[in-house]
């Protein structure tokens, strides 16, 4: 991806700076680096010269304005510098060297100047949509237009339809949960572009009055809007139609229908995958795992979702975790992590023939998979830890928690495609080398050998979840004392070969 060139741009927050901003970041495609006080403009420049431009306008005080300018001068950079004002503010900088624009002449005049001074950059394409603040919108009176943000993934998430007025209430909101940044549709954003450019002396005095701009887009018809706001619609016919899942799950609501609540949960889930993506990556170059081991383990991974996905009770609970719009995403990555790490200490035990494989994988997913809408309790490690929030708990989470091994031993049992001997690997998963696991307080010389495996795969994952910075060394040094017994003694001795 090509960089944009990076401009800054020092003034107050006002509705003009908010409008120049807009212009220059979607008509000329300038990354816009916005400061409103000298001192963090000098701190910027102490760091670094990677800027093409420099804007003042008269929303800063003169003083300030020509202290900064002799800091610029002091530099010696050579890139351009504009001073934006009223007549009287920008004629106290004549014949000084900067470019002087009269605010309300502004957008017409630094277009003529930034023409000479930039070349079209052929290799940066047009974007599909267009980076704009919320004070930028909030100085439009009731504009039409649909607004999104951008997740993480690159996907553009539609948070406003075209008949909502943007708020305050809502500029605050969004900005507590660390969304400032919005973006319009390019056809949008260029009709609001032409609009300012054709209307930017007026709209200015209207800001200067405190007045909001009206404009009208002539895409949208009057009736259209108000039958919007009647039947609560959608505006694209795509988000009209909602996909039922196979499950019978509640239809999934386009985004410009979702509560600020459900967006934001959505923006974390986000924030989530990339949590996940970057732990699977440490797994695999700690852990040595290659390229075809995951293909490998991916395709076990389908089997046994197939088997699944037979299991009426089973598919109804992976239906759902796959559209789980849950912030807490443990339940994902968990499962995720288990399926690597399981495979990985079986091939290095030479248990690694494709049955013991998609058993472990199978019962990866199963071992927790009632839990699936409670991430809180499938955190809990052991009894230990259950009774430190045991108060904190209803008694049906208690008792969902307690009994979740028995209930899914019972529903692989349901199932003859189920992996043999995967229900006693479920059924053994809570059980410690000390005994007090549960539900059986098993002794070291009764645990399964591979329920063994996994038990210490799934300590592994979860001081990975708590630990991303993580060290297999540190983990082995620091909890290998817990595992005694010939079962887990085995596999213990076996973990450093991972790293090989």
């Amino acid at each position: 991806m090509t960089l944009k060139s990076k401009i800054i741009y020092l003034r107050k927050e006002t509705g003009f700076a908010n409008l120049v901003t807009f212009t220059l970041q979607s008509d000329f495609n300038f990354d816009v680096v916005s400061f409103t006080e000298n001192e963090e403009v000098y701190e910027y420049l102490d760091k670094t010269e990677d800027f093409y431009l420099f804007i003042c306008d008269g929303s800063i005080s003169l003083g300030n304005a020509q202290e900064c300018f002799s800091k610029f001068c002091e530099k010696k950079m050579n890139v351009p510098y504009f001073i934006v004002g009223s007549d009287d503010y920008i004629s106290k900088f004549k014949d000084m060297g900067p470019d002087l624009f009269h605010r309300s002449k502004f957008l017409d005049e630094a277009r003529v100047k930034l023409e000479s001074y930039f070349m079209q950059n052929p290799l940066v394409k047009v974007e599909e949509y267009c980076e704009v603040d919320f004070k930028t919108l909030s100085v439009f009176d009731h504009l039409q237009c649909d607004v999104f943000i951008k997740m993480k993934s690159g996907r553009f998430l539609k948070i406003f339809k075209e008949e909502d007025a943007i708020e305050q209430d809502d500029i605050d909101k969004y900005a507590k949960k660390g969304v400032h940044t919005l973006f319009l549709h390019k056809s949008t954003a260029h009709w609001i572009l032409k609009q300012i450019q054709m209307n930017f002396s007026s709209f200015v005095d209207a800001l200067d009055r405190g007045e909001q701009i009206k404009v009208i887009n002539p895409n949208i018809s009057p009736a259209a809007t108000e039958s919007r706001k009647q039947d609560g619609s959608c505006i694209d016919e795509v988000e009209e139609t909602t996909k039922k899942q196979e499950s019978c799950l509640d239809e999934e609501k386009p985004d410009s229908e979702k509560s600020f609540s459900e967006l934001i949960a959505e923006i974390k889930n986000e924030k989530e995958a990339l949590r996940s993506k970057e732990l699977e990556q440490s797994v695999d170059e700690n852990l040595g795992i290659s390229s075809d081991l995951n293909s490998d383990i991916q395709l076990k991974v389908s089997k046994a979702l197939k088997i699944m996905s037979k299991n009426k009770k089973a598919k109804k609970r992976l239906e759902k975790l796959k559209v789980d719009r849950n912030p807490d995403q443990y339940f994902k990555i968990h499962v995720n992590l288990l399926c690597k790490i399981t495979c990985a200490i079986a091939q290095v035990m030479d248990w690694n023939n494709d049955s013991t494989l998609e058993k472990l994988i199978f019962v990866s997913y199963m071992h927790d998979i009632t839990l699936v809408d409670h991430p809180h309790l499938a955190r809990i490690r052991d009894l230990a830890h259950f009774d430190t929030l045991e108060d904190s708990l209803s008694e049906e989470e208690q008792k969902l928690f307690l009994d979740h091994p028995k209930e899914i031993k019972k529903m692989v049992l349901e199932s003859d495609e189920s992996p043999v001997d995967s229900e006693k690997i479920i059924y053994q998963h809570h059980e410690m080398a000390s005994g007090k696991g549960f539900p059986s307080k098993l002794q070291t010389n009764r645990i399964l050998p591979l329920s063994c495996l996994f038990i210490v795969a799934h300590d592994l994952v979860d001081y990975i979840i708590e630990n991303p910075k993580w060290k297999l060394d540190e983990y082995i040094s620091s909890n290998c004392g817990k595992f005694t017994g010939a079962g887990f003694s085995k596999i213990i001795k076996k973990l450093p070969e991972l790293k090989s």
